[in-house]
């Protein structure tokens, strides 16, 4: 089987990798226009050093591909990259990384901040045997560790899986995580970034520029060494984290890259049971957001979940009433 992921696409280039069955075997890719092949290339056969230690992508290959007259905005809404073995005519579409959308918005300056004023604990209660608050500046223990990561909107079972986690293995988390999510607007930002300088600066005049120096993906690989700092901290590496927010399933496929011993857990429920449980639950709960919420979490697991074919398990919500024994043998 061939997947991969586009991790940037601008007018003038697409990058992300590919993988394979095995390391060596030739590979194509092509860049299309609707019925149209704007071009197609073989791929080199070495590795690349991209998702590395990944035992899951292993085989993975990198790809820049840059375009000799820089695309339309409508002909860059319409691209599909696709990739497949040379002695084959069976081509696998490559998904894009999700993000967060939101509207283009000039930034604030950033405030000046006094971490002096700040350097005192805020922390209010004792941390869990599970972690430690001594900060590990540059770990290692990512490649051991083994974490869960359980998905979905809020109210479809996800904290009674993490209960049952908890209480029938050895894994150990937080009730709620909400830093992990933080992902998705990492990547995003990065590739905003590029995408912006893509726009008018030509590839060789940023070549001559500091720009041209840094790759997307140096900041790319930054950014997963920050998420891993951030759960670096576990004392175990059996733990599981639940962010019940679109940004986290948005965040899947750069998560998977972070960890490559991941797996994820995604929790459905139907929309109006989810919408009446959240009623009884939330007095103040606000109709209309709730269900657009509940959308976007369905609509995005469904987008990313190809970027991670072998790493992931869906359960619906009645399941765990109706069959928990079925639910316990296939998460085991």
């Amino acid at each position: 089987m061939i997947t991969g992921i586009i991790e940037l696409l601008t007018r003038r280039r697409v990058e992300g990798w590919v993988y394979g069955d095995h390391h060596d075997e030739p590979l194509q890719i092509r860049v299309r226009d609707g019925q149209d092949v704007l071009l197609q290339e073989n791929m080199p056969a070495e590795q690349s050093l991209r998702p590395s230690a990944n035992s899951e992508k292993e085989n993975a290959r990198s790809f820049r591909i840059v375009f000799g007259t820089p695309l339309s905005p409508t002909k860059l809404a319409q691209i599909t990259v696709e990739v497949a073995r040379r002695d084959s005519s069976r081509w696998y579409i490559l998904p894009r990384q999700m993000y967060m959308p939101g509207p283009e918005v000039r930034p604030e300056p950033p405030l000046l901040v006094d971490f002096g004023k700040r350097s005192r604990s805020l922390f209010t209660v004792p941390a869990p045997a599970f972690w430690s608050d001594d900060i590990i500046p540059n770990p290692s223990n990512y490649l051991e560790s083994h974490p869960v990561f359980v998905l979905g909107a809020a109210r479809s079972g996800t904290t009674v899986l993490c209960l049952a986690l908890k209480t029938a293995t050895r894994y150990r988390g937080f009730p709620e995580g909400h830093v992990l999510d933080i992902a998705c607007r990492l990547a995003g930002s990065v590739a905003s970034h590029f995408e912006k300088k893509d726009g008018w600066i030509p590839l060789d005049i940023s070549a001559g520029y500091h720009l041209g120096r840094v790759t997307h993906a140096f900041f790319e690989n930054e950014a997963l060494n920050l998420l891993r700092r951030l759960a670096s901290q576990y004392t175990t590496p059996f733990w599981f984290d639940k962010t019940p927010t679109y940004q986290m399933v948005a965040s899947v496929p750069v998560l998977a890259q972070a960890w490559p011993n991941a797996r994820f857990v995604f929790m459905k429920r139907r929309g109006l049971e989810n919408l009446c449980s959240r009623l009884r639950k939330f007095a103040n709960c606000n109709f209309r957001l709730n269900c657009h919420d509940w959308s976007l979490i369905m609509a995005g697991w469904r987008a990313v979940r190809a970027a991670i074919p072998v790493l992931f398990i869906e359960f619906d919500q009645r399941m765990l009433l109706q069959e928990p024994y079925s639910v316990a043998a296939n998460l085991w």
